[in-house]
């Protein structure tokens, strides 16, 4: 489990980037300073409210339109960013059926998109269909607490740094 530390006022929110004018748009809702984030569509910006809940700052991030993602923009231990997505790592134990993780996936109204993700066996790349970065942590969580599966988690957007460049 790595803690998760948000950064206050900060939210990443994914727009279609053919609807063009993404900093207006986040300016319109109350969100300033955006500049693009490190994906195409992808953009960070910050509240003019600091301090403001985490819930009303992504609510607030929606309101951008219905093209929307929005999540807060949180701190590792190592002091990288991360931003939650709409798509999450999830890899089932060996034990479950295909028709338990089609059932699993259904009721979180989330569907496969990617299987054998990385390589790795009974590993999935699961596209959620909310538009809440916060609900999607809430998911993933609910998911890892399943006895059917091995592991849950965000498919994280994380930035690195030079002096933090993986040796792998």
């Amino acid at each position: 489990v790595v803690p998760l530390l948000p950064i206050d006022g900060a939210v990443a929110v994914r727009l279609d980037p053919a609807l063009g004018a993404a900093p207006q748009r986040l300016a319109a809702v109350g969100l300033v300073e955006s500049e693009p984030g490190p994906i195409t569509g992808w953009w960070q910006a910050k509240s003019v409210s600091p301090g403001e809940p985490l819930d009303q700052l992504v609510a607030r991030a929606l309101k951008v339109g219905a093209d929307a993602f929005a999540s807060p923009v949180f701190v590792d231990p190592s002091g990288e960013s991360l931003i939650v997505t709409p798509w999450l790592l999830v890899a089932f134990e060996e034990s479950t059926t295909e028709a338990e993780r089609d059932s699993i996936l259904s009721r979180l109204k989330a569907s496969a998109i990617e299987s054998e993700f990385a390589g790795m066996p009974r590993c999935y790349r699961v596209a959620l269909a909310v538009q809440d970065g916060l609900e999607a942590l809430d998911l993933a969580n609910m998911l890892a607490a399943l006895p059917e599966v091995r592991y849950a988690e965000p498919d994280f957007i994380g930035t690195v740094t030079q002096d933090h460049i993986p040796n792998d």
